[in-house]
């Protein structure tokens, strides 16, 4: 079982030391004219993961929309500390950040290349690798997938790997078709705990 505390843990060292991206380099679009786009920038602009409050996370539910890859590896952990520490009171951050966290369907082919992770680490790695690169080319979700997650270093996957082990054990009444093991098993099983 993993507690909320290793979660939190996790997160924080792994994540703490990320770069900033930049104010122009927050949302996809920096014209003025998107709406949506120019309301994140303004409630992220300047400010660190770790200091957006409950209150911007939740009003901000559709955020990681709209940031680019960068933006979203850099404020991706505000959305699962706060789901962590007030899961209760975060709206539907619990199924957002899930449903952020799972491959795309039209993936599914990695499910059964997870019984290799157990014949050998080199070899994990070199199908990990090599996966990464054939999702990359499939259709656009599965790439904006893979282009917002091949950023993260191995301690990063591992901390996600434990949020959604968490939300597993803890909170898997909440969801329905058991939707942290489904993201586990789609891709963050190559983040071993």
């Amino acid at each position: 079982m993993v507690s909320s505390s290793i979660v939190l843990e996790k997160l924080t060292s792994s994540f703490q030391t990320l770069p900033y991206p930049g104010d122009l380099n927050l949302v996809y679009d920096n014209t003025g004219n998107h709406l949506e786009c120019v309301e994140i920038q303004q409630a992220f602009a300047g400010k660190h993961w770790s200091e957006l409050s409950q209150e911007t996370l939740v009003r901000e539910n559709s955020a990681l929309s709209f940031l680019t890859p960068e933006a979203f590896r850099f404020y991706l952990p505000a959305y699962l500390s706060i789901v962590v520490r007030e899961f209760e009171k975060t709206d539907v951050l619990p199924e957002v950040t899930v449903q952020y966290l799972t491959l795309p369907v039209e993936a599914d082919d990695l499910n059964k290349l997870s019984y290799i992770q157990q014949e050998s680490n080199e070899l994990q790695f070199e199908l990990s690798q090599f996966l990464i690169e054939e999702l990359s080319r499939s259709n656009q979700r599965v790439h904006q997938f893979m282009e917002r997650m091949s950023g993260l270093n191995p301690q990063q996957g591992q901390a996600i790997r434990y949020y959604l082990e968490y939300l597993k054990s803890e909170q898997n009444d909440y969801f329905f078709s058991n939707e942290p093991e489904i993201a586990i098993e789609r891709y963050w099983f190559i983040f071993p705990l």
